[in-house]
């Protein structure tokens, strides 16, 4: 996976770790929140210039392959773009971002990512359709904003208003694409807000999005909006490989990772299927230009600690876990997916 260069420095809106004491004076000092579903897929940031060349990037201001790909496949690089900048309502003709997250329905994270990497066809492994995907939309900014790298003096209610816009004219002129507006609901109280988080956790859902709808939209995670859902995950990124033990069944096979986690603790992440321990051991034999027969009967201890070792290394990853003990190591860390999506080393 070749790396890619920024298109856009996007930094768009996002939210910040939860905190109920920060939720609940939101509710005292304005009586309501905004409480958007959070789905489980790939956030896109859609540009659209002045002069309507049409751009699908990911958080981190990178190609999504498979997307751009799959839009000029489908449209021939055209769509209806350009008819949207002209509509009447568009309240951004000068050129816009939009921010969605990407789903396929029935479908984890990680398989829509793998989709909007694939640019090309391989073996066993779909390209994107664009009639197979929803964009849930969120957000919306003036493309001239994003550009200089300022913050909009639009409020989280007024945005919602703003989106719902955007979404009609995304039906209108490009429905090659299910666009649907991000679940959103006005809750009233602390308790309602603990209910609905449960409600969409049993829908299966990653959680919510809690708005204050007074709060401004501003560039990159800034109080004013909490991602509310289960400590079960956090990022970090591949620092070595965990072989399988001696003598056991998996011996000489990558069976996981040693991961710097964000918090700055290291820790094993393996948990990973029997099809990603032939695929991630046949990459570092291809690595290092041996069978994976040589591989197995080398010791493990040789590979993979090191950058120019370890074909994985700097990779972005997030890791799994059932609970995070008093000392903040983790309890079952495991493997959960690449974050990487125009670059493996960007958490996208």
């Amino acid at each position: 996976m070749a790396a890619q260069s920024v298109i856009l420095e996007t930094n768009p809106a996002g939210p910040v770790d939860f905190s109920e004491n920060a939720i609940r004076k939101v509710f005292e000092t304005t009586g309501w929140v905004i409480a958007d579903t959070k789905e489980d897929g790939v956030q896109l940031n859609l540009v659209v210039t002045e002069d309507r060349a049409v751009q699908f990037l990911s958080r981190a201001g990178k190609f999504l392959p498979g997307m751009q790909a799959g839009y000029n496949r489908d449209l021939n690089g055209h769509g209806r773009f350009a008819d949207l900048l002209l509509d009447d309502q568009c309240i951004y003709p000068n050129g816009f971002m939009l921010q969605a997250e990407i789903v396929v329905p029935g479908q984890p994270a990680e398989f829509t990512a793998g989709l909007l990497r694939r640019a090309t066809a391989k073996p066993g492994k779909p390209l994107l359709e664009l009639a197979d995907i929803e964009g849930h939309v969120f957000g919306v900014a003036p493309l001239d904003a994003i550009r200089e790298g300022r913050d909009l003096e639009v409020t989280h209610g007024i945005m919602k208003v703003h989106s719902e816009l955007m979404v009609a004219l995304l039906q209108k002129h490009v429905p090659q694409i299910k666009w649907k507006m991000v679940e959103s609901l006005d809750v009233f109280t602390y308790e309602g807000l603990a209910t609905l988080f449960e409600t969409r956790r049993a829908e299966g859902k990653e959680g919510l999005v809690v708005k204050d709808p007074n709060a401004t939209w501003k560039r990159g995670k800034k109080v004013g909006q909490w991602k509310m859902k289960p400590e079960d995950t956090i990022d970090g990124t591949v620092c070595g490989l965990v072989w399988g033990t001696p003598c056991l069944a998996n011996e000489g096979k990558v069976i996981g990772f040693e991961v710097l986690l964000e918090d700055g603790h290291v820790v094993n992440a393996c948990g990973i299927t029997k099809e990603q321990m032939t695929e991630f051991t046949d990459l570092v034999a291809e690595h290092y230009g041996v069978s994976v027969d040589e591989l197995m009967h080398a010791s493990g201890s040789d590979f993979g600690n090191t950058a120019g070792e370890n074909p994985f290394y700097g990779w972005s990853v997030e890791v799994s876990f059932m609970e995070r003990f008093e000392d903040g190591s983790l309890r079952h860390p495991s493997f959960n997916r690449w974050r990487g999506i125009s670059s493996p080393e960007v958490k996208e």
